[in-house]
């Protein structure tokens, strides 16, 4: 039992030093990347910048994601909620809310 809560202890201390950083940032934005580029394939008459703002948890998943600039409200709705549903990143101690700009 002593050997089980020293592991315990060795990944929660390993668990508590990580951070995300750009690359981990770019990685998880990147696996969301299709689906963003469908939501511009369905609106392809606006051009503009969406930006949104995403909230993940220390888990890695997404606690929110919503967009604050868009040329169009259903655009920035559609980035959004495929970033929401589809969007996954590395565990680290805090989470991390980070700004991502895509261009159409």
């Amino acid at each position: 039992m002593k050997l089980t809560l020293a592991l315990v202890l060795v990944a929660s201390t390993a668990f508590a030093d990580t951070e995300l950083g750009r690359a981990e940032i770019k990685a998880g934005m990147d696996k969301v990347k299709a689906d963003v580029d469908a939501c511009g394939q369905a609106y392809t008459k606006v051009k503009g910048i969406v930006k949104v703002r995403v909230v993940v948890a220390p888990d890695g998943h997404v606690e929110k994601a919503s967009f604050y600039v868009s040329p169009d409200r259903a655009l920035g709705a559609c980035v959004a909620s495929a970033i929401q549903h589809k969007a996954s990143f590395a565990t680290s101690a805090h989470g991390a809310t980070f700004e991502y700009p895509y261009v159409f």
